[in-house]
């Protein structure tokens, strides 16, 4: 079984219909950045990074979890009266290797209706957990009209050995206009933290501007690039 991720190495897709994004394709220029955050929302740190969000006058796309969601309905509200894009990352973290189709289009359409409830709408933006999903399994999330997103600069974040300046660092050294940013807003087991990231973010935007990046959320790209970055795993 082939399982697409974003751990190994560089590997192009043979089906060019498949509808994955984890590259931001941008024309003139302007220097684009989408920062995503995944597996919130929480009440502590979730809260924290749209407060620095706010005071930086950013925009960024959250992947949410359906269970967190509906534990605290008030902190996804909020991501969306603020701006930003609420997009799909399963109900309870599924892996998606291994699950039957009829699973995973369960579990992402009980998250679609609760996203639904505070968006008004589906965007149909979806990123599989840990960036794994099989090529069956894509190709058929993008005949049901879902594009699955993926990143190609990871903060690193969710290391438990990594510091607040290994993440900026990652973040400011990888930097360029077709960046599709991985952080994290809270945990889908809720027993970790996410303070340093936190800690990091002011820091990374502050930098970023100072070279001229735009910071846009998923939707406002109307084109994107579908290559380059997708990887592959094999697991048999």
């Amino acid at each position: 079984m082939a399982v697409v991720g974003c751990q190994k190495q560089a590997y192009e897709p043979p089906n060019n219909k498949i509808n994955y994004i984890n590259k931001i394709d941008t024309l003139g220029a302007i220097k684009y950045i989408a920062l995503t955050f995944d597996d919130g929302p929480d009440s502590i740190y979730t809260p924290l990074i749209l407060d620095i969000l706010k005071q930086k006058e950013v925009v960024a796309t959250f992947f949410l979890i359906g269970d967190r969601m509906e534990r605290y309905p008030g902190v996804a509200k909020r991501i969306f009266a603020e701006g930003h894009c609420l997009a799909n990352h399963t109900s309870d973290h599924l892996r998606l290797p291994g699950k039957k189709f009829i699973t995973i289009i369960k579990n992402i359409m009980r998250t679609e209706k609760i996203l639904a409830k505070v968006c008004g709408t589906s965007n149909k933006l979806f990123r599989p957990p840990f960036g794994l999903i099989t090529h069956e399994q894509l190709s058929r999330l993008t005949d049901l009209g879902y594009k699955v997103i993926l990143w190609n600069l990871d903060s690193k974040d969710y290391v438990q050995e990594t510091s607040v300046d290994n993440i900026i660092n990652n973040i400011v050294s990888g930097a360029g206009n077709d960046k599709v940013v991985l952080f994290h807003s809270g945990d889908f087991t809720g027993k970790k933290n996410r303070l340093k990231t936190v800690l990091a973010l002011p820091d990374i935007i502050d930098n970023l501007k100072k070279r001229n990046y735009f910071f846009v959320k998923i939707t406002s790209i109307s084109d994107f690039a579908a290559s380059g970055y997708i990887n592959v795993q094999n697991t048999e």
